[in-house]
């Protein structure tokens, strides 16, 4: 049997997906996640589920191209509607908008406890990452994926305890400092003893950034950036750079209208650009 092919998008989710997981990929559409993991064998359960019939009998057709019809659980519903707590321990929500994503996740708040969300939003990531920021849910892990010429960021999440705002904050800050320390002890010993300036170098600016990312997350957006820059994601330059031409243009629209938010934008757009300079040292 010939194994499904995915997208680059898809293949990054994938990666997020814990093995002998009992899964729901929610907005299914043509079933391309589970079949493969279904292939892979690396689940217990899987659930594809959509809004629409039409995305199902898809889906219900890649199942049965590739002899596995009896592995999928085809659900037609909206969002987490038909799933409950006990179904799952891993939540797939991939394709979508910010704001669609936010409305699925706030209607079903038992995915706050005790569950691996892997997200995958189309747009208005700002908006999704404060709402995650303030509603109980941490960022546990981040990988940018490059698909045809375009970026998309996939999101490992976990409840944490109905921790919220600073609480929830001050968990992330944990996680990144935990990574940002194992990054530049790597450097370390991986440099031999002709490179010791180098190393040197690197430490520094690993450590500038760490503090950095601990003393001023102005942004849970930002917050996202810093965590890719400190697992040294291959695709973080040509994002940045894309974050930060649009933030220029944002922060000159608003300033040519007088936008009172102009000074926020003008400050969001510095801090793309110093992280963008310490990364040339990392």
């Amino acid at each position: 049997m010939n194994t499904l092919k995915l997208s680059n998008r898809l293949q990054t989710i994938a990666k997020f997906v814990p093995q002998g997981a009992c899964i729901a990929d929610i907005g299914t559409d043509h079933g391309y996640l589970p079949v493969y993991l279904a292939q892979k064998g690396r689940t217990k359960r899987l659930i594809a589920s959509d809004i629409s019939e039409g995305s199902l009998s898809a889906a219900r057709r890649s199942a049965a191209k590739y002899g596995l019809v009896d592995r999928l659980e085809l659900i037609c519903a909206s969002g987490l509607d038909g799933i409950s707590a006990g179904d799952v321990d891993t939540i797939v929500i991939a394709g979508m908008g910010g704001e669609t994503i936010i409305s699925i996740l706030r209607d079903a708040p038992w995915t706050k406890i005790g569950k691996t969300l892997i997200l995958q939003p189309q747009s208005k990531l700002d908006l999704l990452a404060a709402y995650l920021h303030d509603n109980g849910y941490a960022v546990t892990g981040v990988e940018l994926a490059l698909d045809e010429g375009k970026y998309y960021m996939v999101l490992e999440i976990n409840g944490v305890g109905g921790l919220k705002g600073a609480e929830g904050s001050e968990k992330l800050e944990v996680h990144m400092t935990a990574k940002m320390t194992a990054k530049a002890q790597e450097v370390c010993v991986s440099e031999n003893a002709s490179e010791v300036r180098a190393t040197s170098k690197a430490r520094e600016a690993s450590e500038a950034l760490q503090g950095e990312a601990v003393q001023h997350i102005s942004s849970p957006q930002l917050s996202l950036l810093k965590m890719l820059a400190a697992d040294k994601d291959p695709h973080i330059v040509g994002y940045l750079n894309k974050q930060i031409a649009s933030a220029k243009r944002a922060a000159e629209g608003m300033k040519v209208s007088n936008n009172p938010g102009y000074r926020q934008a003008e400050k969001y757009l510095q801090e793309l650009v110093a992280l963008s300079l310490q990364l040339r040292h990392i």
